[in-house]
């Protein structure tokens, strides 16, 4: 087993801290974490040059948040794109976080798929919201944050041919996403609705549009309400439709409600959760 570091082939055999059977030298050494011999730094594929990254990577393109929070920070410009509070958080959250760390209880590898006292707290609590019973232990699993859900939920059903829906506009992490599993996106936008759309109330879903988005290689539609970046709340008939057609194909409906309670007075959120009772969810 070897390492390709910037060029060099190396061997070596009981380096401290490296697994044995290998070792890299580099100007700046950096010991790999549970390393692999097998995987290679981003210095080294950086600088060999004769190691493109993997085709699934190209024509990703740049995030654009990456981009626009680091000029707002080289401008000293207001980022109004993030969530940056200006402000503490709540003495009584600062006191719990101390008095966490004062036990070593809780300060263990905790089960896999989230602590179980957080798992039966948001069970309960939905169980409330959807109206029906919730298994903590087997319906509920917490993430590294949203990002990291949808990764692991888009990456574990699709797979190279199959079709995405995606109604636009739609938050810019679900194209790349999807890309990476290698699947193909169709893309159903939304309508405006009148001469002169007002609000996000104003545009809405083609049902016939949408209706030919899905074919016998549709694995998963992506929906997002309340909407990013649009704040378009979806009503309970447009989300009935998609509803239907996920049973009808047997599709999978990724719902992304990350802003579920961000709902103006004459608007109803809807949860998908509800609307699809009595099939798989």
């Amino acid at each position: 087993m070897m390492w390709r570091i910037a060029g060099q082939v190396l061997r070596g055999s009981g380096v401290r801290g490296v697994p044995r059977g290998c070792y890299r030298r580099e100007r700046h050494l950096s010991v790999p974490r549970y390393g692999s011999c097998s995987q290679w730094s981003e210095k080294a594929r950086m600088s060999s040059g004769n190691a493109p990254v993997a085709a699934r990577l190209e024509g990703l393109g740049k995030n654009l948040w990456v981009e626009f929070s680091a000029l707002a920070v080289q401008t000293k410009a207001v980022n109004l794109g993030q969530g940056m509070p200006d402000f503490s958080p709540p003495q009584f959250v600062v006191d719990a976080l101390v008095e966490a760390t004062k036990t070593t209880a809780g300060n263990q590898y905790t089960r896999s798929q989230g602590h179980p006292r957080l798992v039966k707290a948001l069970a309960k609590m939905y169980s409330i919201l959807h109206g029906r019973e919730i298994n903590p232990m087997t319906e509920v699993i917490i993430t590294l944050g949203a990002y990291t859900c949808l990764a692991h939920v888009i990456s574990a059903f699709l797979q190279p041919g199959d079709e995405v829906v995606l109604i636009e506009p739609f938050f810019d992490c679900y194209v790349p996403m999807a890309k990476m599993a290698g699947a193909k996106i169709v893309y159903v936008p939304l309508r405006p609705q009148g001469k002169s759309p007002g609000t996000s109330k104003d545009w809405v879903l083609d049902q016939q549009e949408l209706e030919a988005a899905f074919s016998s290689k549709t694995k998963m539609i992506i929906l997002n309400t309340p909407n990013n970046p649009f704040g378009k709340v979806f009503t309970r008939a447009e989300l009935e439709v998609v509803a239907d057609l996920c049973k009808r194909h047997n599709v999978i409906c990724v719902s992304d409600e990350v802003y579920e309670w961000l709902v103006y007075s004459g608007n109803e959120h809807c949860r998908m959760g509800i609307l699809v009772r009595g099939v798989d969810e």
